[in-house]
C-alpha cells in the first residue's frame, strides 16, 4: 500500500508488532497498520539452492516440495533463521520509499522474551539491515496504552497461546504473568474433533476438483483432485485457514447455561456454514459447546478464568481492585462471540459482590474487531507519535559501542579545565583593568566611601568565606519551621475536627385527635420537639429524620422529615419540630382504643417513639438515635396537649 511523500516528516517512525499468526507494520500516529501478512515462511529447493517466499506469498506458490515453517511461537521467537528472512521482507515494504530509508522503527516484544532475544533482534537490525534506530517496547503495555490505560489487567489471547499480563503504570509485573496454550490454534483443533464426530470432510478449496450443489444437511457430492500434489505442510496451512474462517462463523461461547436452554427454545443459535465440499451444515446448540473447554479447567491445563484468578492473586492487594476493574481483551482469539461475556460472568461469579470485574473493551461496537486484534500495534503506534520517545530511540552509533565495550555507559565526555594553584585578590574599577586593593587590607572589608567603586574578587578556600555558624542557623531554622508547621496542624485539627452533634427530644404535644364512630378508629397528630447542640465552629445540616411511634408491640405511626436543617455552629439550643400522626383502628388491630379513650378511667396511652437523625458535619454523616416513653391524654373533652416523657437516649 503505498503512502505519500508528505507523511515522512520530522517525528513519523514506522512500528512493526510481531505475532506468532500475522505481522503488523506500519506508520507511526496511524489507527490500523498498513500491511498485515501472515509470520509464516516457504522454502523450496531448487537445484541446491533454497528459495524462500514471506507472508502471504507463500501461500500462492503451489509446488509439492515446499515446507512452510513459523519463525514465532508463543510471542517468542523459536526460528532465528526464517525470522531474519521474515524482518527482511517486513522492511523492504517500507524501504520501497526513499524516504523511509533513514524512518526509526519501533518494535514490540511479549512481556516474558527473554533479553538474549532483545539483543539478537537488534543485532540484526543494526548490522544487517542498517536501520537508523529503534526501540523496544512491551505489546501487552502497549495493548493497555491504546485502550487510554497505564494499568490494566491485558488478557491477551492469541494464535498459539493465552496469556494475563497486569500493567502496572506502564510497566509489567513479571511475577504475576501467567499463560496457557489453549489461543487460536487449539480452538481450531476443537472444530476439527467436532466435525470428525459429525462426519464432516474438511478437505479445502484446492483439494476439489467438482463439487454439485445440494441441499443444507444433505450429503456432499464432490470429486477431489487426483493429478496435483502438494505439499504437506502447505495444506496443513490451507486447512488451518479452512478452520480460522469456522471459528469466525459459527464457534460461540454462551454465558451460561441458562442462555443455551433459552436460545435453544428461541432458535436463536440456529445457523449454517458451507464447507469447500458442498456440504451444509445446520448448527444448533451444539456449536456452543466447541469451545467451552476455554472456560473449563482441563487435568493439564488452565482455563482463562483460572489464569486471570491467578494473576490478580498474586499481586498486591492493593492493587487487586484496580485490576478487577481494568481488564483489557486483546488478541484475535478473543473475538470468538460471546468470549467477553463469559469471562466476566465466571470471574464475577467467583469473586465477593464487592468486587466488579469489568472489561473495558467488551462493548459490541463497529471497531471492535480491529481494536482487539491491532490493540498491540495501534498501542505501540500512539507511543511513537509522542514527542517523549524522541529521548529513547536507540541510534546504530550507540548500539556498536555498546557491543565493542561491552558496557552500556554513553556517557558524555567531560571538558577538561585547567586548575590554578594560586589566585590572587583582584578588583575592578569603573576604567581600570584590573588594581590591587588598597581598601581592605587582607581584612575582606571595604569602607562605604568605596563601595561603589571597588568589588573584591575572593578565592573559593578563602576561610572567611564559610559561616561559622551555618549549623546552629540552619537548625534553628528547620525548628522553627516544625514548629510553626506544627502549631498550625494543630490549630487546624482543633478547629476543622467534626464534633458529634447532640439532639434531644424534648417533651411531645398533641395538636389534634380524630374520633371516628363509624369505624372504631382514632387518629391523633402530634408535633415532636427537637433540641439541638452543635458544638462545631462549622455549621451542621439536619439532612433527614425518620423513625417510629409504638404502642405496646404495635407500630402506630411513622415520623419522616426530608426537610433540610441548617444547625447554626457553636450554638447551645436550636430547636427543630417534626410532626407524625398515629392511628388506632382495624388496620393494626387496635380499634379497641376508640371504646376505650371515650368510656375508660384513665384515658392515658403511653407511646414509644424512636427517631433516627442523620447529621452532616463537613462531609462527616453522624447518625444520632433518640428513644423515649410518652405517656399522653386521649380524653376527646381534655385539651390540654401537654404529655410527660421519661427521655433515655441511646
Amino acid at each position: 500500500m503505498s503512502r505519500p511523500l508528505s507523511h515522512n516528516d520530522s517525528g513519523t517512525s514506522v512500528v512493526v508488532d510481531f505475532g506468532s499468526h500475522t505481522v503488523r507494520a506500519g506508520y507511526s500516529g496511524e489507527e490500523l497498520p498498513k500491511h498485515v501478512p501472515y509470520n509464516f515462511v516457504g522454502e523450496v529447493e531448487v537445484d541446491g539452492k533454497s528459495n524462500r517466499y514471506c507472508g502471504d506469498s507463500a501461500q500462492y506458490v503451489r509446488d509439492p516440495n515446499i515446507t512452510i515453517g513459523r519463525p514465532m511461537e508463543n510471542g517468542v521467537v523459536k526460528d532465528w533463521d526464517l525470522f531474519d528472512s521474515m524482518l527482511s521482507y517486513t522492511l523492504h515494504l517500507f524501504w520501497a520509499h526513499a524516504d523511509a530509508a533513514e524512518l526509526p522503527f519501533l518494535f514490540t516484544e511479549a512481556a516474558w522474551a527473554p533479553p538474549e532475544d532483545r539483543k539478537k533482534l537488534a543485532e540484526l537490525i543494526f548490522e544487517k539491515n542498517h536501520i537508523p534506530a529503534t526501540y523496544f517496547a512491551k505489546s501487552q503495555v502497549c495493548s493497555a496504552f491504546a485502550n487510554g490505560k497505564s494499568t490494566a489487567l491485558v488478557v491477551d489471547s492469541g494464535a498459539t497461546h493465552t496469556s494475563v499480563v497486569p500493567v502496572i503504570d506502564g510497566l509489567v509485573l513479571k511475577k504475576s504473568i501467567k499463560q496457557n496454550d489453549m489461543g487460536a490454534q487449539y480452538v481450531q483443533k476443537c472444530v476439527e474433533r467436532f466435525a470428525e464426530k459429525k462426519g464432516i470432510d474438511l478437505a479445502v478449496r484446492q483439494e476439489i476438483e467438482s463439487k454439485e450443489k445440494v441441499h443444507p444437511g444433505e450429503k456432499p457430492k464432490f470429486v477431489k483432485q487426483t493429478h496435483k500434489c502438494y505439499s504437506r505442510s502447505w495444506l496443513s496451512q490451507q486447512k488451518e485457514q479452512l478452520l480460522e474462517d469456522c471459528v469466525k462463523h459459527f464457534v460461540s461461547i454462551p454465558v451460561s447455561q441458562a442462555d443455551v436452554l433459552e436460545d435453544n427454545q428461541e432458535n436463536k443459535t440456529v445457523k449454517e456454514y458451507e464447507f469447500p465440499t458442498g456440504y451444509t451444515h445446520i448448527f444448533g446448540t451444539d456449536r456452543l459447546g466447541i469451545a467451552e473447554s476455554l472456560f473449563v479447567p482441563q487435568d493439564d491445563r488452565s482455563c482463562v478464568t483460572s489464569l486471570v484468578k491467578a494473576s490478580v492473586n498474586s499481586c498486591d492487594p492493593d492493587l487487586r481492585p484496580t485490576l478487577m476493574s481494568g481488564c483489557i481483551l486483546a488478541g484475535g482469539n478473543t473475538l470468538i462471540e460471546g468470549y467477553g461475556e463469559r469471562l466476566i460472568y465466571e470471574m464475577q461469579k467467583k469473586n465477593a459482590p464487592t468486587l466488579k470485574f469489568r472489561v473495558s473493551n467488551s462493548s459490541k461496537s463497529s471497531h471492535i474487531e480491529w481494536e482487539r486484534q491491532f490493540s498491540s500495534w495501534t498501542g505501540a503506534s500512539i507511543l511513537s507519535s509522542l514527542a517523549t520517545v524522541n529521548d529513547l530511540w536507540i541510534c546504530r552509533k550507540q548500539t556498536r559501542t555498546f557491543m565493542s565495550t561491552g558496557e552500556g555507559d554513553q556517557r558524555p565526555l567531560i571538558a577538561e579545565f585547567d586548575e590554578r594553584d594560586s589566585v590572587s585578590y583582584e578588583e575592578f574599577g569603573g576604567t581600570q583593568d584590573y588594581v590591587n586593593c588598597p581598601t581592605c587590607q587582607g581584612t575582606g572589608r571595604i569602607s562605604s566611601s568605596t563601595s561603589q567603586q571597588l568589588v573584591a574578587l575572593i578565592p573559593y578556600d578563602d576561610d572567611r568565606l564559610k559561616p561559622k555558624k551555618t549549623a546552629m542557623y540552619v537548625t534553628l531554622a528547620i525548628s522553627g519551621a516544625v514548629f510553626v508547621c506544627g502549631l498550625i496542624a494543630g490549630m487546624l485539627v482543633y478547629f476543622m475536627m467534626p464534633r458529634p452533634v447532640e439532639i434531644n427530644m424534648i417533651g411531645l404535644e398533641r395538636t389534634g385527635a380524630d374520633f371516628n364512630p363509624e369505624t372504631n378508629s382514632l387518629a391523633m397528630n402530634f408535633t415532636i420537639p427537637l433540641l439541638a447542640k452543635n458544638p462545631n465552629y462549622s455549621n451542621a445540616n439536619l439532612t433527614s429524620t425518620d423513625g417510629t411511634v409504638s404502642f405496646m408491640t404495635s407500630q402506630v405511626g411513622k415520623v419522616k422529615d426530608k426537610r433540610f436543617h441548617i444547625l447554626p455552629s457553636r450554638t447551645t439550643e436550636s430547636w427543630q419540630n417534626v410532626t407524625t400522626t398515629i392511628i388506632f383502628d382495624q388496620s393494626n388491630h387496635l380499634q379497641w382504643i376508640y371504646e376505650w379513650c371515650q368510656v375508660g378511667a384513665t384515658k392515658i396511652l403511653s407511646l414509644t417513639i424512636h427517631i433516627n437523625a442523620n447529621v452532616t458535619v463537613r462531609g462527616t454523616v453522624q447518625q444520632t438515635a433518640i428513644q423515649q416513653l410518652c405517656y399522653v391524654s386521649c380524653d376527646p373533652e381534655n385539651r390540654d396537649s401537654r404529655s410527660n416523657c421519661n427521655y433515655s437516649p441511646f
